[in-house]
């Protein structure tokens, strides 16, 4: 007798949507370790994590991994003319914030994907993927510097076209 059955499946960042945390929770510390906080909540075991965004200002060290070297600013997850809001005893209302949208501020601003494959997440951006060798940061699941990993992009394709033509 054939039975019906029915399957959901989601990404499991999509959970981020129901944690708000406070603001502090992502604030003064490298944007890295706000990173693996995020993802550290999406599940039981913190996966490590490899990050490949070689964009760096010319004041940064290009050795050491971008998001190492920036901390989160906590008013950044303000909308503009947003304050504290408190209620009779004193407790700030609206000291939280969303972690999904909290990592989407911090990835989209340098145009990252974020995917989860083989027990590891990646961040990627985009432009990284035209390049012949991926360079990856890799981290720990608590967000602390392991290696230094290069990869050759078998996706990468030589134009076709010189001089115009």
């Amino acid at each position: 007798m054939p039975y019906n059955l029915s399957l959901t499946a989601t990404d499991i960042l999509k959970t981020l949507d129901i944690y708000n945390f406070p603001r502090e929770f992502l604030a003064n510390k490298p944007a890295i370790f706000s990173i693996a906080g995020i993802l550290g909540q999406t599940v039981k075991t913190n996966l490590p994590i490899s990050v490949s965004v070689n964009v760096f200002e010319s004041r940064m060290d290009s050795n050491k991994g971008l998001f190492e070297q920036f901390s989160v600013n906590s008013a950044r997850f303000f909308n503009e003319g947003e304050d504290y809001f408190y209620n009779y005893f004193g407790v700030k209302l609206d000291d939280s914030v969303n972690l999904k949208l909290a990592l989407e501020y911090l990835l989209k601003s340098f145009l990252c994907r974020i995917f989860q494959w083989d027990n590891r997440y990646y961040i990627v951006r985009t432009n990284e993927l035209l390049k012949g060798d991926i360079k990856f940061f890799n981290y720990t699941g608590a967000g602390v510097f392991e290696n230094i990993t290069t990869i050759p992009n078998t996706q990468v394709m030589p134009c076709l076209y010189k001089n115009g033509y």
